[in-house]
Order: C-alpha cells, then sequence, then structure tokens
C-alpha cells in the first residue's frame, strides 16, 4: 500500500505543471516589515493543497527581496525598482504571470506605473494613498487594501444618515488624508452641508482644536489621522478635552484601526508622546467617540454575511489562530496587514483558477512576456469582477482596483469599544445592529445632538395689507392727476388755464403719475424686472415732476422781473430744460445698468444667536442691489440734491412775488415745491434708518411720496375748479396768508428801475398777464 502512495505522488509530480507569479517585498522571517513574507508562503501552501483551485498546477512566486542590510542607506524605491527590473528581464527565473507586492506608498506608485506601462497586473497590500485610484496612470493596479478616498462615503453616508447639516473636520496634512478630505469636502458640499476644515501636523494639535473652539457653532466632527499613529488621537482627545469639546452635544467620528481597550491605548500614547492629560481624562472625552475601521474576517463573520466560510474552506478565526502560531508571527504587526497579505496570493489564485480555461495554453504552460498583454486583458475582467471572502473579510474590488468591502462602525463605551452595525461600500448603506439601536445615542441624551445652530430664516417683506392700502390710495391719486389732466385739456382756452401756464402742469401731474407708478410697485416683491423697472420711474418720475415745478417759478421770477412773457412758446422753451434733464437721467441710468446691472436679492440684515437653544435666526430683507449701487445712489442723490438747493434760489423770490400779484398759479406750485423738500429732508435718513423693516420703510416712503404727489395734484387741481366756479381768470389761492405777505415782503421782486409803487407794478403786471393770456388763448 506504502508503494502505491509513493507511486501516486510520483505521477502527480510528474503531471502538476508550475504557474509563476512575481513578488517584490522584504523577506526577513522574524522582522515586523516583513509582513508578507510569512502569510504569502502560508497562502502558497493553502492553495496548492487544494486541488479543486488550480488542478493539475503548482502556484509559485518568484521572489525578490527588496531588504537591505541593516549597514546599507539607500533609497528603497531604488532597490525595490532593481528587483522589478531583474524579474522582468531575469535569464535564469521564469516569466510572471502577474506581481504582487508590498511597499510604501511611494515605492508602490513607481512600481504600479512601470507594470502599467508593461501591461502587467500588480496586487499591492499596503497602500491607501489616493493617487493609486487614478486608473489612466495605474490601469493594471489592484490592492487589497482599500483607498482612503472610498471611505469618505461611509462619513458622508452617515453624516446624511442622522440629519446634520454641518460638519468640522480634522485632517492631518498627509497627502492622502489631505486628499481624503478634500474628496469629503466636496461631496458633502454636494449634499448642501456645510463644511470647515482644519488641518494639522503631529505639533499643532493643540492650535488646530483651539480653531474647532473657535466655531461655536460646529457639534459634529470628523478626525482624518494616519491609522498607525494613535497616539496622535489620543493627543487630539487630549485638547478636546482642555477645549471641553466633548460630552452629549458633540459628536467625534474617527476613521482609525480596531482596538478593544481605550485604556490600553491610552496609556501608550501617553507613555510615548509624554501627554499632558491623565487616561481618565483621555478616556472621559472619548465617551460615546464613534470609530469606522475596516471591518475583518471576525467581524463579518459575527454580522452574519452571506459568507460562512473563508475561501480556505475554513472559518477566519482559524486562520488566524493558524497564523498566530507560526514562527513569523509578531504580535507587534497589526492583524490586519497579515491577514491582506494572505488575500492578496488568493486574490492571485483565484484570477488564474476562474481563468485558466481562457488563457493561451502557451501562456499557462510557461508565459512569455511578448504575450503578457493577451493575459494581462483576461486577469484584469477577472480580477475586476471578483468577490470572495478571506482572512480580512470579504474581498472584491472597485473598476479603479481599490478594495471594495465593509466599514465597522464602532463606538467607544466606558472605556471599551463595542460593534454598532457596517457600512458596505458597493451598496452605499449603513446596517445597524438589532441591539445596537437604542443605545447609539444613550451617550448623548437619547438622540442625535444638533449639527449646530440651527438657522431660522425670516425673510421679511412689504406686507400685503400695506401694499393693497398704498395701491388703493395711489390708484385714487392717480385718478386725481388724471382729472386734473383732462380738465386742463378741456379748458385749454379759458384765461384760467392759460394764465396757469398749462404745458408745465400737465408736465408736473404726468411726474406724478410716474411716480405713484413706482410706488405702487415697490410694495411687490422684487424681482430683476421690478428692480430696473422701479429705479427708473422712480428717478424719472421725480425729474419730471419736480423739474417742471423748478423750472417753472424759474420762469416765474423771470416773469416778474419783466424778462419773460407768459406765452405758449415761453412754455415749450422752459419744457426743453425739463427734456434736458431727463435725458440726463436717461444716460446716467442706462450707463448703470449696461455695467452692472441691479439684481433682485435676499440680503441679510440681521442675525441673532442663542447660545442655549443653538438657534441662529437670520432676518433677511429683499433689495435691489449691485456691486457699484451705493456709488451709483450718492451720484444721484447729489444730482437730486442740487435741484433740491436750487429752490432756494429760484421758488422764494418767486413764489412771494407770485403771492403779491396773483399770477396764476405759481403760489401753489411752490408750496407743493416745499412740500417735496420736507418730504425728502425727512424720507431719505428715514429709508436708510428702517431699512431692514421692509413694511416700515415702505410705510414712511410711500406715505411721504403719496402725500407730495397727492398734495401736488391737489394744490393744481381744486384752486382751478373752485376758480372755473366762480369765473376767475386767475386761480384761487386758498391761504389766509395774503395780507400778512404783503406787509412782510413789501417791495419784495419789484425792479428798483420801474416806475411807480410796488401795487403799481404788480397791477401793470396783471394787466399784461391778463393781455398776454387773451393772445395765449388764440393760439
Amino acid at each position: 500500500m506504502f508503494g502505491l502512495y509513493v507511486l501516486q505522488a510520483c505521477m502527480v509530480g510528474v503531471l502538476t505543471k508550475d504557474v509563476y507569479i512575481g513578488g517584490i517585498w522584504d523577506e526577513v522571517p522574524g522582522d515586523p516589515n516583513s509582513y508578507m513574507y510569512g502569510p504569502a508562503a502560508m497562502a502558497l501552501e493553502d492553495i496548492n493543497n487544494k486541488p479543486d483551485i488550480l488542478p493539475g498546477y503548482n502556484l509559485r512566486i518568484v521572489y525578490k527581496n527588496t531588504t537591505l542590510p541593516k549597514n546599507v542607506s539607500l533609497y528603497h524605491v531604488g532597490t525595490a525598482l532593481e528587483k522589478l527590473e531583474e524579474l522582468l528581464n531575469a535569464k535564469n527565473d521564469p516569466p510572471v504571470m502577474l506581481l504582487l507586492h508590498h511597499g510604501s506608498f511611494t515605492e508602490t506608485e513607481v512600481l504600479a506605473e512601470i507594470t502599467g506601462s508593461r501591461k502587467m497586473i500588480q496586487i499591492s497590500t499596503f497602500s491607501f494613498s489616493a493617487s493609486l485610484s487614478d486608473r489612466i496612470k495605474y490601469p493594471y493596479f489592484y490592492r487589497t487594501i482599500g483607498s482612503l478616498v472610498d471611505t469618505v462615503q461611509e462619513e458622508e453616508a452617515f453624516v446624511s444618515h442622522f440629519g446634520w447639516n454641518r460638519v468640522g473636520i480634522l485632517s492631518s496634512t498627509g497627502g492622502s488624508h489631505k486628499a481624503m478630505t478634500s474628496e469629503l469636502d466636496i461631496i458633502l458640499r454636494e449634499k448642501n452641508i456645510d463644511v470647515y476644515t482644519v488641518f494639522f501636523t503631529p505639533d499643532t494639535i493643540p492650535q488646530a482644536v483651539a480653531k474647532l473652539k473657535k466655531k461655536t457653532d460646529l457639534r459634529i466632527f470628523l478626525i482624518h489621522s494616519p491609522s498607525p499613529r494613535k497616539q496622535d488621537i489620543m493627543e487630539i482627545f487630549c485638547e478636546v478635552y482642555k477645549q471641553d469639546l466633548y460630552g452629549k452635544n458633540y459628536v467625534w467620528l474617527a476613521h482609525i484601526q480596531r482596538y478593544n481597550n481605550v485604556w490600553s491605548e491610552v496609556t501608550e500614547a501617553i507613555t510615548s508622546r509624554k501627554l499632558t492629560c491623565t487616561p481618565q481624562q483621555i478616556v472621559t472625552s472619548m465617551e460615546g467617540t464613534f470609530k469606522t475601521y475596516r471591518m475583518n474576517a471576525q467581524q463579518a463573520f459575527a454580522a452574519q454575511r452571506v459568507f460562512k466560510t473563508g475561501i480556505s474552506g475554513e472559518e477566519p478565526h482559524t486562520t488566524w489562530q493558524r497564523m498566530v502560531a507560526k514562527p513569523w508571527f509578531l504580535p507587534n504587526v497589526p492583524q490586519i496587514f497579515y491577514q491582506l497579505s494572505y488575500d492578496t496570493v488568493w486574490a492571485a489564485a483565484l484570477a488564474i483558477h476562474n481563468t485558466i480555461s481562457r488563457l493561451p495554453r502557451s501562456a499557462v504552460d510557461g508565459v512569455s512576456y511578448s504575450e503578457l498583454e493577451t493575459v494581462t486583458n483576461i486577469l484584469d475582467a477577472e480580477l475586476a469582477n471578483m468577490t470572495f471572502f478571506g482572512a480580512s473579510g470579504p474581498v472584491s474590488f472597485y473598476q479603479h482596483g481599490s478594495r471594495s468591502s465593509y466599514l465597522t462602525i464602532e463606538q467607544v463605551d466606558n472605556g471599551t469599544v463595542k460593534d454598532l452595525g457596517y457600512y458596505e461600500e458597493k451598496t452605499r448603506k449603513i446596517t445597524w445592529f438589532a441591539n445596537s439601536k437604542k443605545a447609539i445615542w444613550s451617550k448623548h441624551g437619547g438622540a442625535p445632538p444638533k449639527a449646530g445652530f440651527t438657522v431660522r430664516v425670516e425673510r421679511r417683506s412689504v406686507s400685503r395689507a400695506l401694499r393693497l392700502v398704498y395701491s388703493v390710495i395711489g390708484a385714487i391719486a392717480i385718478i386725481l392727476a388724471l382729472i386734473l389732466i383732462i380738465f386742463t385739456l378741456l379748458k385749454w382756452k379759458t384765461q384760467l388755464i392759460q394764465n396757469s401756464w398749462p404745458l408745465l402742469n400737465v408736465s408736473i401731474t404726468f411726474g406724478c403719475i410716474i411716480l405713484i407708478v413706482s410706488i405702487i410697485l415697490n410694495g411687490y416683491d422684487v424681482t430683476d424686472t421690478l428692480c430696473h423697472a422701479s429705479l427708473w420711474l422712480f428717478i424719472l418720475g421725480f425729474t419730471v415732476s419736480y423739474g417742471s415745478m423748478l423750472v417753472k417759478m424759474w420762469g416765474v421770477l423771470k416773469f416778474h422781473r419783466g424778462k419773460r412773457q407768459l406765452a405758449l412758446a415761453e412754455q415749450l422753451y422752459l419744457l426743453i430744460a425739463v427734456a434736458a434733464l431727463v435725458f440726463l437721467d436717461i444716460v446716467l441710468l442706462a450707463v448703470w445698468q449696461a455695467t452692472d446691472p441691479q439684481r433682485a436679492t435676499w440680503l441679510k440684515v440681521e442675525e441673532k444667536v442663542n447660545l442655549l437653544s443653538l438657534v441662529r435666526q437670520q432676518v433677511y430683507v429683499a433689495t435691489c442691489a449691485s456691486d457699484s449701487t451705493i456709488g451709483w445712489s450718492i451720484a444721484f442723490f447729489a444730482y437730486k440734491g442740487l435741484m433740491l438747493l436750487m429752490t432756494v434760489f429760484f421758488v422764494w423770490p418767486a413764489w412771494i412775488a407770485s403771492l403779491r400779484t396773483t399770477t396764476g398759479d405759481s403760489s401753489h406750485v411752490g408750496v407743493a415745491m416745499v412740500i417735496v423738500v420736507l418730504v425728502s429732508i425727512v424720507g431719505i435718513p428715514v429709508s436708510i434708518l428702517v431699512g431692514n423693516q421692509p413694511d416700515i420703510r415702505y410705510g414712511v416712503i410711500g406715505a411721504l411720496t403719496l402725500a407730495s404727489t397727492i398734495a401736488t395734484v391737489l394744490l393744481l387741481l381744486i384752486p382751478k375748479l373752485i376758480g372755473y366756479q366762480r369765473g376767475d381768470v386767475e386761480p384761487t389761492l386758498l391761504s389766509p396768508m395774503r395780507s400778512y405777505v404783503d406787509d412782510l415782503f413789501s417791495g419784495w421782486g419789484e425792479d428798483p428801475k420801474a416806475e411807480g409803487s410796488g401795487d403799481d407794478q404788480g397791477k401793470k403786471m396783471g394787466e399784461t398777464q391778463r393781455e398776454n393770456g387773451v393772445k395765449d388763448a388764440t393760439l
């Protein structure tokens, strides 16, 4: 019987062929940096002992050792490149179908770029650099450890799951973690989540945490720190304790590797970094902290995923116990690194196993680098769709080559760590364990804390009731203005109308209508079109109305001094001056709108902060604004202010003279101009002071504008109606001031060279006026 077994073994040896893959890593038994040496040998033994994996073949690894003598100081990447070149051009070594590698991320990136150009699959175990996900630069690169950038999807899912809209990120300046933070920043902002990021180095942790402290509206914090440097995490939570950023109102989520005993980790960190906090203080600040890391095989198995046993045919715990019993096992090496190295060899073996029937026979029997591209394309497609349960848990790959698996969600509870659930990267879903749903927020008062201040926005606009009231009043004012215009046109040839300079009265009334329309429009919610319309109407309305009154009083002054005649031609001449003012307005407004037009916007005018209830009350008002609004407003205020200032020079002399001589309705126009000046003096400051109260602002400006326009219309209309009813040739002045004015301003407005007394001169002017009125009536 023994001879039969020997014969059978000899026959297997003769019939079995070797399939070669390459390996570049440290190969020093007992060296903590030789993570792959022992697990790779163990995996190779397990694979070759399973006849269903590669029937008829033995998997072999052509090793290239990158270990350097201790007395040699060379850049390790250079050694790895030398070994890769030796592997690809070796005369004594057989060609390999793919490459396994373990090394630093710099070494990995350099080798992956070369293997990509040579069209060779490279599977690595260690580097989680974000740049290695670049499929254009590294087209055939895979890794059994995930990219840090991929884990940010879990953090986004965690934040979104609880409805938080504002987070702070405390990130290491290291390349991978900085890239991870940048990626997360983009993802969160796309979800309308505000992000405040602070970067730190091991020496600037206190300053970084202090910056977070200054942001009083931050309550949710994410930590991006190198996992092997758990001392950084402990120093961060030491500062968290000092800054009082812990407790039920704060949430911390850190992506760090698994550990069960927080006390031992804290003690180790205090010893190595000489932290200024006690273990109790750090554990206190960490209470309730959430931790996330890649779920290992034991956790995945305990979570009762679909995987019952590992790819080796045994439970993950058994595989791990076999590793622990090996002579190359070192307890100070993180468990995950041994497991990843083991799974890397299995990934290569399964890729060959699943494609062996499709690979060229010549390649399987002895691949040559001339046909490597064909082999690589077949293996690449297989790896992209591979799924198996390894020593490190579920193994599969994204299209960009990084590992996709499950991330555990844990929480610090009384100095230990408990599992709460897991996140599945491919489905991007969080699954909570049944017994952890109620316990998640037990350290935070039973409910998720607020993400920061709850922002309550109050949008103030003109109330509908006030808008309706002013619209009705404005409509009545427009009707009165139209009555004045119609009355003027119907009685155009009467001496009563002709003595009042009707063309300018119509112009004044038309300007009042434009102003009223602008006030009505200002009561509605602003739009870009409404911004432009109300601005143009208000400025042009003021110019047409007040400008007409101003030039009319200037004409009256000239008339009283005998330099002008009361004729239609004179009115047309004065209207040209009004047209010039309007043209100037149009030019300025057109330049403003062409260069920097106003836009409808909500302007924040007030903010109240309640630190107890974490409520931020923000008040916005609808407004029309542009970058140059202030400059243009000052320009128009100055321009219109000059028009108001001219009232002092033209209105008072003309008004006093007209009061004494009863010349047309110029005295009424003078009263209207005084009202406009007073309204401007009161309205402009009030509108500025109550700018954040739309109802008050609109109420004051609308009331003053409507009051002044209605007063102007009534001052022009009522005296004419009364005068027409009485048959007067002059509008009736409804003022008891005439006798006082005669005594007070005796001689005001008289030409010193004119003959006769002031009364005689006034009578002559009145006669001249009536004669001219008769002449105008014939035009």
